[in-house]
């Protein structure tokens, strides 16, 4: 089959295949006789919102969220437990 006998997407399938766009902004902030806080935003950008995180392991946990997310919208089998 060459490329004009394939059948037309439908708009759901056309909407699973679109790439997603997530904005992440973060600072380092150094307040007086502490340790520097990783703060910062993430917006994905096919939605509206930001979502605020403090710290490297508040930031992981959203992103394998978010990414946890697409994976299930386009029926990627996730892999085993081991």
């Amino acid at each position: 089959m060459d490329e004009n006998e394939r059948p037309i997407a439908s708009a759901a399938d056309d909407r699973t295949r679109r790439g997603r766009t997530i904005v992440i902004r973060c600072w380092p902030e150094h307040l007086p006789g502490e340790v520097p806080v990783l703060r910062g935003t993430i917006r994905d950008l096919s939605r509206s919102g930001h979502i605020a995180f403090e710290g490297l392991p508040a930031l992981t946990t959203i992103i394998g969220h978010l990414l946890g997310e697409l994976a299930v919208e386009n029926h990627v089998p996730r892999p085993p437990l081991s």
